[in-house]
């Protein structure tokens, strides 16, 4: 009988799985819009995730009739690399006398079925915290090179209106001007670096998210355009859950009209709940996920999104696949979920984010 059961649950356990992953890149806003936008790539295969990065222009220059003109090679593309270094998994076991309780077919697929929502429900709500975290963090060898692993930072203080970049991502150093160039109008000077927003920024007079939330976001939205491309523009921040009530809040005291004509809405999230608002043509929500600070413990207020250059490449045929057998020695039903692969953001200096950094 225990062998019957047990291929019954096998089957249950991997069609009930495919469905919960699926629900799963429907119900986080981060995952949704990847979805949407086709860059979850599942499937992944080999042993990295390597792509070329175009970091600054040829030379354009002038002629003169009839001038010999000389050829040279220009090295304008960098290679980035990063590996399938994460891997997740979540286990869970029905005891040989819960199947007894559970007596009959019906009965315990029942159980295994509310056994394996459970688990989903965990898996989600820990997945969306992994796509936050710095992924070179001792610690994080085998976990995603979240966004975070982007915003390596060092020496930014309040005199500093953006974060100062250092580190590397991808195999690609982050600090300005490691390959040349000596502003931000040129390509090279800071194409491999993220946009920290520095949201007490003190000038003379302090910046404070309470205060200037709107104003900070919109500083964001111009920060990571390069150009009047529609994919430079950001499509989602992301905040902490007392950040978005700030904002929301500052809002209202401005009599700024919030409108709910988001992206989020069309991909099936709530709207007149305050779930979702428009900011400048950037949709503003708060999800669980965030950290309300960041492993150098600075104040982390939320993160602004360019899903047109992230793509989450996975391993599997799901976000988790699932699996269970019958284990004689303990006399129970194992259950278990797995998923790996890693996040590729292919642009850093299309992403932003938002955090205080006094010293």
């Amino acid at each position: 009988m225990a062998g019957e059961h047990a291929e019954l649950l096998a089957v249950t356990t991997s069609k009930y799985i495919k469905g919960k992953s699926d629900e799963t890149t429907r119900k986080l806003p981060e995952l949704a819009f990847l979805r949407d936008k086709g860059n979850i790539k599942y499937n992944q295969s080999g042993t990295a995730i390597v792509w070329v990065v175009k970091y600054k222009r040829r030379d354009l220059n002038t002629h003169e009739d009839m001038a010999e003109v000389t050829y040279t090679r220009q090295e304008v593309h960098k290679q980035a690399t990063l590996t399938y270094k994460a891997e997740y998994t979540m286990e869970d076991a029905i005891s040989w006398g819960d199947e007894k309780k559970n007596r009959g077919k019906e009965a315990l697929v029942t159980l295994a079925k509310d056994k394996l929502d459970d688990m989903s429900k965990d898996a989600k709500n820990e997945f969306v915290e992994e796509m936050y975290i710095d992924g070179s963090d001792t610690g994080n060898e085998r976990k995603l090179d979240g966004i975070d692993t982007i915003f390596q930072q060092s020496g930014t203080d309040a005199t500093d209106e953006y974060m100062v970049n250092s580190g590397t991502y991808a195999g690609i150093t982050t600090t300005k001007g490691a390959y040349g160039g000596s502003s931000d109008s040129d390509p090279q000077y800071d194409f491999w670096a993220a946009k920290g927003v520095n949201c007490i920024y003190n000038p003379g007079t302090a910046l404070s998210w309470a205060a200037n939330a709107d104003d900070i976001l919109s500083k964001a939205i111009l920060s990571v355009l390069h150009g009047n491309a529609n994919e430079d523009m950001l499509d989602l921040f992301t905040l902490t859950k007392s950040s978005y009530l700030a904002y929301l809040e500052l809002m209202r005291e401005k009599e700024r009209y919030m409108a709910d004509n988001t992206n989020l809405k069309r991909l099936g999230f709530g709207a007149g709940k305050n779930i979702a608002v428009n900011h400048d043509g950037v949709d503003v929500t708060w999800t669980a996920g965030v950290p309300s600070t960041d492993s150098d413990s600075k104040t982390v207020h939320g993160y602004g999104w360019n899903f047109d250059f992230i793509e989450l490449c996975w391993l599997g045929s799901e976000l988790f696949e699932g699996m269970s057998d019958y284990d004689k020695d303990q006399h129970a039903y194992r259950f278990s979920l797995i998923g790996g692969g890693n996040l590729k953001v292919k642009s850093p200096r299309h992403q932003v984010k938002l955090a205080e950094w006094p010293t």
